[in-house]
C-alpha cells in the first residue's frame, strides 16, 4: 500500500515537475495497471496484443501526444512512447485503411467533414516547434485519400509569407 501510494506521488510529483496534465512518464515503468489507470485515467483504446496490453491515450484535440502504453502479461509497464512522431507519420500512405493509421498513431480526437469526396479529416496536433499538425484525409469506405501536414488554428500566422 505505501510502495502503491508512493508510485502514484512520484508520477503526480514528475508530471507536476514537467508541466504535464496526466502524460506518461519514465516513473511508470514497473508499475502496475491499475496505477496507471489512477494517474492517467481510462484509455480511449485498450487492446490485447500477443498475452500483453496495449493502453492508448490521444491527448489532442488541445493536447499534443498520442501515447501507447504497453502492459506485459503481469499487467505491469514494461514501455510507453509517444507515437505521433515524424517517423510515423512517414508510414502513412495513401490508400491504407484508417484503422491501419490507428495502429500506427492512434485514434484523433479532432475531426471534421469536408465536402471534397465527403472526406473526414483527421488531425493529429504533436509537439514540434513550427505549430505543425499531421492531417489524414479519409474517405467514407475508410480510405486514406490524402495526408499531411497543416498549421495549428492558434499558430495560423507561422503560414503567412
Amino acid at each position: 500500500m505505501v510502495k502503491e501510494i508512493f508510485g502514484v506521488l512520484a508520477v503526480s510529483t514528475l508530471c507536476f515537475m514537467h508541466g504535464c496534465s496526466a502524460m506518461p512518464s519514465d516513473a511508470l515503468l514497473g508499475k502496475d495497471r491499475d496505477l496507471v489507470l489512477r494517474v492517467l485515467g481510462k484509455p480511449l483504446v485498450e487492446k490485447v496484443e500477443n498475452e500483453a496490453v496495449k493502453l492508448v491515450y490521444p491527448k489532442g484535440p488541445y493536447g499534443k501526444g498520442t501515447f501507447f502504453i504497453e502492459l506485459d502479461v503481469s499487467g505491469r509497464v514494461v514501455s510507453w512512447r509517444d507515437v505521433l512522431t515524424y517517423e510515423n507519420f512517414n508510414k502513412i500512405k495513401i490508400g491504407m485503411l484508417i484503422q491501419e493509421v490507428e495502429e500506427i498513431i492512434g485514434p484523433s480526437l479532432w475531426r471534421w467533414e469536408v465536402a471534397k469526396d465527403r472526406q473526414t479529416i483527421h488531425n493529429y496536433p504533436f509537439d514540434n516547434s513550427m505549430c505543425q499538425i499531421f492531417q489524414v484525409a479519409v474517405l467514407p469506405s475508410g480510405l486514406i485519400a490524402e495526408h499531411g501536414f497543416g498549421f495549428a488554428p492558434e499558430c495560423e500566422h507561422f503560414g503567412d509569407s
